[in-house]
């Protein structure tokens, strides 16, 4: 059986007076790291836009001069496809084949809309994950249409401000005329069943008044969606601007706080040189002690040599200076030394080797005094160096403690007030486009004449069932296990929120950092959990900034304890089996897993050998 789905090989980007621009992907994990403003979000936006997103990505100052991108993706059985768009839309340029080959096969043209001449981009991609005729639920009386890759393409493809949501990774747009269809698509996902057997319960008894019902209905859905536009802001007309001044500090704040954290970074690193080099200055100065006991000893050891060959010395003189006498064994008279003639060489040459002896051990000695004094000396200078060193060790602890982490906590906290500030704006703009859409649907429906007709009720409730997600908390729970998650437990579905609750608490109620993590943990586990059921799925993800946000504990043994971004990263390595993960991030993996990955890192440095981001620099 083949297996659904494909994976991302390559996108490029090219300009007639413009050096390409290219990113090479691999299946399993994929991490591209590094500053801020060198092209990541911009190549997710890339990445949405070849895969049937209406919006073109945001314009940028390096995209200056591009006009087209290109994308090549490969099936999960081998066989290549080589994408093309315009910068400013239109439909997708397609051919079967790789972007490097020589000669380029015929292409054929995937519309952006569903209903055109030809095969849509929607149609194709799938028809590649292996979504055949599937059906899902509109609203609540059974209406049904076919999944489209937009659908789809929500629960594969998450950026930045998706990520930090607390809405339901279910529900990714956040609109309310989207949630029955895309609560049917997560079911399908789950139980691999869609509506296709759902028959549609609305009536066509009166269909005036049912017309003028739902015309009521949506102006109070109208009223309701402005009472929330005017709580979120006071000028919706300038919203646009507030979220461009908004986006232009953050990124200045971003920049600020990675500043600030490579001066944290640089202040860790000397308090731990310092702590090193005390120890090692203590490690020495217990050696030094060791060697001066011994050398002491040494000392009087030579004391004691002296003492004996001065004894010997004197004996010598002694021996020689006895006066005549009868031998005590012989009887003959004369002096001892003459009678002994044969041992008088012996004496002078035994008091000749104390004296040298002597002379020698004094010189030994006199080089151990001065070796005992250098090791004095260099003791204190060892003690005195310690206590600077001591000094300075506290000093950094201080500037650690009272100025950088406080000001990181002060800054981070900025952070998110702007970024719930944003978030407040963009639910602006989005009632302000449900509004748009809302009196669209009034006026289309205060027109219509269209009788539909009598059908047999749908009984079948569309809200996915405790008993059709348990399966799939469990590869949730495993997942979350595996990076450490802080306070990861037993993982239930909540049909009321239709989201995940970790250890018996609501995804959403966790701060941001860990919010971006569940939300990961949700869109990864969703892949997993096809993959493991044999269920239609594309097969890859794409993340943008999943850890930005989160933040290990301060302590040493904690980090060490948990290291939850480690963990993640380690846990998607492992990840071989037909399945493609693609981070975004600014922080870089852990070192040893870069062979066995594909790691890309944008530096925003002009060096040469440097690569400063998606776009070559100009030269």
């Amino acid at each position: 059986m083949t297996t659904p789905g494909f994976y991302i090989r390559r996108i490029e980007a090219h300009g007639k007076t413009k050096e390409t621009a290219y990113l090479d992907f691999h299946a399993g994990l994929n991490v591209i790291s590094g500053a801020s403003d060198t092209g990541k979000s911009y190549l997710v936006e890339c990445i949405d836009f070849l895969l049937g997103s209406s919006t073109p990505p945001k314009a940028i100052e390096e995209a200056k001069g591009y006009e087209v991108i290109r994308l090549e993706i490969e099936t999960w059985d081998g066989k290549p496809y080589s994408l093309e768009r315009s910068l400013r839309g239109g439909d997708i340029r397609c051919y079967e084949g790789r972007l490097l080959d020589a000669e380029l096969p015929e292409t054929f043209i995937l519309k952006r809309k569903h209903g055109s001449d030809g095969k849509s981009a929607s149609e194709f991609f799938l028809e590649l994950s292996g979504f055949n005729e599937v059906k899902i639920r509109t609203n609540a009386q059974g209406k049904t249409r076919s999944v489209a890759f937009r659908d789809v393409a929500h629960l594969i493809l998450v950026k930045e401000e998706q990520i930090y949501s607390t809405g339901s990774p279910m529900h990714p747009t956040g609109q309310y005329t989207l949630k029955t269809a895309e609560s049917s698509l997560f079911r399908y996902f789950l139980t691999g069943v869609d509506d296709s057997t759902v028959i549609s319960s609305e009536i066509d008894t009166d269909a005036r008044s049912r017309r003028q019902a739902q015309v009521d209905a949506i102006g109070e859905l109208i009223r309701l969606s402005r009472e929330s536009l005017s709580q979120l802001t006071d000028a919706p007309q300038e919203i646009q601007q507030q979220v461009e001044r908004i986006n232009a500090t953050l990124a200045n704040m971003t920049r600020s706080m990675s500043l600030d954290r490579q001066r944290l970074q640089e202040r860790q690193r000397e308090r731990q040189e310092l702590w090193n080099r005390v120890r090692r200055r203590t490690a020495r100065t217990e050696v030094l002690a060791r060697l001066r006991n011994r050398f002491e000893l040494l000392d009087q050891h030579y004391e004691s040599d002296l003492r004996r060959l001065a004894a010997i010395a004197e004996a010598a003189r002694n021996l020689d200076d006895l006066p005549l006498a009868a031998c005590p064994l012989c009887g003959v008279t004369g002096s001892l030394n003459q009678h002994l003639h044969e041992n008088e060489p012996a004496l002078t040459a035994l008091s000749q080797a104390a004296s040298s002896e002597t002379a020698k051990i004094r010189a030994m000695r006199a080089d151990l005094e001065s070796t005992i004094v250098g090791i004095a000396s260099e003791t204190v200078e060892l003690d005195r160096a310690n206590l600077r060193e001591q000094r300075s060790y506290e000093r950094v602890i201080e500037l650690i403690d009272r100025e950088l982490h406080p000001a990181e906590d002060i800054a981070r906290e900025e952070f998110e007030q702007l970024m719930n500030l944003r978030g407040q704006l963009e639910r602006a703009e989005g009632c302000l486009q449900q509004i748009d859409l809302l009196q669209s649907e009034r006026e289309r429906i205060a027109d219509t004449i269209a009788v539909e007709r009598r059908a047999k009720p749908a009984t079948e409730s569309n809200a996915t069932k405790t008993s059709e997600s348990s399966r799939f908390c469990e590869v949730v729970e495993g997942v979350l296990q595996s990076w450490k998650f802080p306070g990861a437990g037993r993982v239930t579905f909540s049909e009321e929120n239709e989201d995940i609750v970790i250890a018996g608490q609501d995804r959403k109620s966790h701060g941001k950092g860990i919010r971006a993590l569940a939300y990961s943990g949700f869109i990864l586990s969703l892949l997993k959990y096809c993959r493991d059921q044999k269920r239609p799925h594309p097969g890859f993800v794409v993340l943008d900034s999943p850890l930005v946000a989160y933040r290990e504990p301060d302590t040493e043994k904690d980090v060490a304890r948990l290291d939850v971004k480690g963990a993640f990263y380690r846990a998607l390595a492992e990840w071989k089996t037909k399945m493609q993960v693609i981070v975004f991030e600014n922080e870089d993996p852990p070192a040893e897993l870069v062979p066995s990955i594909k790691y890309t890192h944008f530096t925003a440095s002009h060096d040469e050998g440097q690569r400063y981001g998606f776009f070559p620099v100009p030269k």
